[in-house]
């Protein structure tokens, strides 16, 4: 069995990152993986695109696809939740953004209960409450978005394969239509509240 040359840790067979310490591991040299550096320092291996028809069948190949851009900080980020089984990062797009970026990330729920809150928080007048969600979103926004991912992973691993790839076009990614829907729905309940 191999060890990961980052920490040591034994790796599981097929592995494509450390369950210990996220870092990704080679590819064999056989296959056609692309190796993205990433600032840090570590790299994230990101499978080479699958042809039409042949669908995604691997919890792993399912969440890079889910992720789409940013796929190299998020699943090394997802590496680490999962096998230090903490909750906490910083995500500055969640921190000054919060329920925009969730929206950008398909969190549609999470996005429009952190802005009710927030809206909340503004007719309340307070600032400690806001600033509280600031934080919060920031803090926990990579966690939950892995949650999320999870959650959708398992959609498609539970969908007939022939659907596969259409849930994981609607479903995964990012996209700004739900942003600025999102700004129109602030905006309208400005003018009701304001």
């Amino acid at each position: 069995m191999a060890n990961c040359e980052y920490c040591g840790s034994p790796l599981t067979p097929g592995a494509k990152f450390c369950t210990n310490c996220g870092h990704s591991i080679p590819a064999p040299a056989e296959t056609s993986y692309e190796t993205i550096p990433t600032m840090g320092g570590s790299d994230v291996i990101i499978e080479p695109p699958r042809k039409q028809g042949s669908p995604a069948a691997e919890p792993m190949e399912v969440e890079q696809r889910l992720v789409g851009t940013k796929v190299e900080y998020y699943l090394p980020k997802f590496g680490r939740f999962r096998s230090e089984g903490g909750v906490a990062s910083f995500n500055w797009p969640a921190f000054f953004f919060g329920p925009y970026w969730m929206a950008y990330r398909k969190m549609y729920v999470l996005a429009v209960v952190v802005m009710l809150i927030s809206d909340v928080a503004v007719i309340l007048n307070s600032g400690l409450i806001n600033l509280l969600l600031m934080i919060g979103c920031s803090v926990l926004g990579n966690f939950l978005y892995m949650k999320d991912i999870e959650h959708r992973t398992q959609k498609v691993l539970d969908l007939e394969p022939e659907k596969r790839d259409a849930y994981i076009e609607r479903n995964g990614g990012a996209s700004f239509v739900p942003v600025v829907l999102l700004v129109v729905l602030t905006g309208i309940l400005g003018m009701l509240f304001g």
